[in-house]
């Protein structure tokens, strides 16, 4: 059996609790109780299982074990964005970390996740019992400014108490993070993320960022850390191995706590990360320069406020469309496209360049207008 195939069966095993199967592919796969069962700890620990993380660290798995070259955190990070109490819990019990210095550094983004989301019980754990570091900045935010930016005044006078203060009175004008060579190639082509909306931290794995772009005619949304992993292509497909996603949605659409609160805004950002996710998670691939996911079969809406069911992922047009990264990875960036079954459907008879024409036939942007024409009906017979 191809070591891929197991990995997935393993990460199968995790995502249903089944400690047994788990328990059996790790002791007949030794080699997998390093970098793949570390993966999956991080896993366990977003959906609060403590029984099978439990297991997994007993089997050798490491809870702080960094999620990447990028992102030393180890699954306490995971725990606490998702609000998983008992999984943090039981991780500081068992020695987990939660500052972390990075070139010289100090960050916590296991708190910085926690207030964003608004777990205020967990940011108290970390805080009280996990030594949390309120004041440790990074990227010119820390908790503080994020319970600012995100309304949560509760977490914000709890932080003010334990001594918390605003990057800018820690003298922090700037960004500390290091120079990066996907977030310039974003900036040539679309332009500068918004300092208050620059990230969304999100529980997965790999870590997914969504960076805000404030464009002429429209906002742009970029992951950041889907191309941290490679995906798994078949032979002959290496060139699609890294990616990264955008969607683009109208100037007026709400961003920030109004859009994370209110799920009518909130899909473009929760399926940027599910499709972010679904290739790492699944073992798979994007598919190659044009793919279709659907929300189930028959596909539902994919929000509270739109008929639509699916999304076209197809890949920029232009030079936004490949980074040569300096490390040797070629990223492709792939936006995302809202489309109504019967389009989706079209687009499987009749292919991409039948859908895109009746696109350009319509003068439709390739931005979300969530009721739009849909441009399948009255097209053979529909």
């Amino acid at each position: 059996m191809k070591d891929n195939t197991v990995d997935r069966r393993l990460r199968s095993a995790v995502f249903a609790g089944n400690l047994a199967e788990v328990r059996s592919l790790l002791s007949q796969h030794p080699h997998l109780k390093g970098e793949a069962s570390n993966r999956c700890l991080r896993i366990a620990a977003r959906d609060g299982n403590v029984e099978m993380m439990t297991l997994l660290v007993d089997l050798g798995a490491d809870v702080n074990a960094p999620e990447s070259d990028r992102v030393p955190e180890g699954a306490i990070e995971s725990a606490a964005g998702a609000g998983a109490i008992d999984a943090v819990r039981w991780l500081l019990e068992k020695g987990a970390r939660v500052n972390v210095e990075v070139k010289g550094v100090v960050r916590c983004i296991s708190l910085t996740g926690a207030v964003i989301r608004g777990h205020f019980d967990i940011v108290k754990l970390l805080v009280e019992q996990g030594g949390a570091d309120v004041n440790a900045c990074w990227a010119g935010q820390n908790a503080l400014s994020f319970a600012m930016m995100y309304g949560h005044k509760e977490i914000e006078a709890y932080l003010r108490k334990r001594g918390a203060l605003e990057p800018k009175d820690l003298g922090v004008d700037s960004p500390l993070m290091e120079a990066d060579p996907i977030l310039d190639h974003v900036r040539k082509h679309l332009g500068n993320p918004e300092p208050l909306s620059l990230q969304e931290i999100l529980p997965c794995s790999p870590s997914i960022t969504i960076h805000v772009v404030r464009m002429e005619d429209c906002l742009a949304l970029v992951t950041r850390g889907m191309s941290d992993q490679p995906m798994t292509v078949p032979e002959g497909a290496e060139v699609f191995r890294f990616a990264e996603l955008t969607i683009y949605l109208p100037l007026d659409w709400p961003l920030g706590k109004q859009a994370l609160d209110d799920p009518q805004y909130f899909w473009p950002f929760e399926w940027l990360r599910r499709i972010a996710l679904y290739p790492h998670q699944s073992g798979t691939w994007i598919g190659g320069p044009v793919a279709v996911f659907s929300n189930g079969e028959p596909p539902a809406a994919l929000g509270p406020n739109t008929q639509m069911t699916c999304f076209l992922a197809i890949l920029e047009p232009g030079d936004m469309r490949r980074l040569e990264h300096p490390d040797g990875r070629s990223i492709l960036f792939y936006k995302l496209f809202p489309l109504y079954t019967e389009e989706r459907d079209l687009h499987e008879r009749e292919g991409t360049e039948r859908l895109l024409t009746l696109f350009a036939e319509h003068q439709l942007e390739d931005r979300v207008e969530i009721a739009r024409p849909n441009v399948a009906k009255g097209t053979l017979g529909l």
